[in-house]
């Protein structure tokens, strides 16, 4: 498979990068050039491979984060709405420095903030 060619049935090349991944002592890089394919067979496992890595910073730097599917979680805890705010700002900075580096966007319509409080 030619990663710089068209998936079938899309219309642009299925990557932009270079993934490199590992599992039990066997490796696998590919040169990844465009983005993946909406609804794609192999979208969900090439977005994993790309995102695992932005899930491991925050993690590493005390944010509990999660992946699902092509979204992500970043789940803050604090008493005071001004300290949620620095923690979820933080956060965010931190994702975006990542999405740059990677030449990749974050798409500001499609974030959502969700407060939940036991008032």
């Amino acid at each position: 498979m030619d990663l710089r060619k068209p998936a079938a049935g899309g219309s642009g090349p299925c990557l932009k990068a270079l993934v490199h991944t590992s599992l039990m002592g066997d490796s696998l890089s590919a040169k990844v050039i465009g983005g993946c394919q909406q609804g794609g067979v192999l979208s969900p496992l090439l977005w994993n491979l790309v995102v695992d890595r932005l899930l491991a910073v925050t993690n590493d730097l005390g944010f509990s984060t999660f992946g699902y599917a092509d979204d992500i979680v970043i789940i803050v805890q604090g008493k005071f709405a001004h300290t949620l705010r620095e923690i979820m700002q933080e956060a965010l900075n931190v994702v975006v420095k990542w999405a740059v580096k990677e030449g990749l966007n974050i798409s500001p319509h499609k974030t959502a903030i969700v407060p939940f409080t036991s008032r």
